[in-house]
């Protein structure tokens, strides 16, 4: 079994990364990842859980408690996105709404496309690991998710393309006996 070298797995990465990064759409849809964002910037610019004052208060994906809208999608995602967000605008000094598109766009290459890099990655990794050659191997792990929905994911915010990420990792793992701690806890 020969495994890819490092030059070439860097090489691949970065390569895909780049058009990843191209590719990433610079504006939200009406619905899911607007509800997570609202959440994001409702945390960290109004210092709340509740969207009412969120630039991504018309997301349809909310509900109302009380006198206050909150988002209805589970908090996890939310999490990783306020982390994103808060790192866009103090290290970059970014805020929303002004440099929404731009910012839109680095969340999507960070919990999207390098998700998909990942996948990309595992591919060929476990084809490398079953004796394929890697000028078969490299193709057929590109053309797999490109060919599903796995590539539209990756384009835009959405749990899909983490989760898909994280099953195969895990799947990837223990098909080399390697162990899973905490797999159940993560993808639950």
């Amino acid at each position: 079994m020969k495994p890819i070298h490092p030059i070439v797995a860097l090489s691949i990465f970065l390569g895909l990364g780049i058009i990843m990064g191209i590719l990433a759409h610079d504006a939200p849809g009406l619905c899911n990842d607007p509800s997570r964002l609202a959440t994001a910037d409702a945390l960290i610019n109004h210092h709340t859980l509740h969207i009412d004052q969120s630039v991504f208060r018309y997301t349809c994906d909310r509900i109302k408690v009380g006198d206050h809208f909150f988002s209805d999608k589970p908090p996890v995602l939310s999490l990783g996105y306020t982390v994103g967000l808060w790192f866009l605008q103090t290290t970059l000094g970014l805020s929303l709404p002004e440099n929404m598109p731009f910012i839109y766009q680095l969340l999507t290459f960070f919990f999207a496309g390098i998700p998909f890099c990942w996948i990309v990655f595992l591919l060929c990794r476990q084809a490398t690991h079953k004796q394929w050659p890697l000028a078969f191997a490299l193709p057929m792990a590109l053309i797999l998710p490109l060919c599903s929905q796995t590539f539209v994911f990756a384009t835009t915010l959405n749990s899909h393309i983490v989760a898909a990420a994280l099953l195969l990792w895990f799947w990837f793992r223990r098909e080399h006996r390697k162990p899973v701690l905490g797999s159940g806890l993560i993808l639950g």
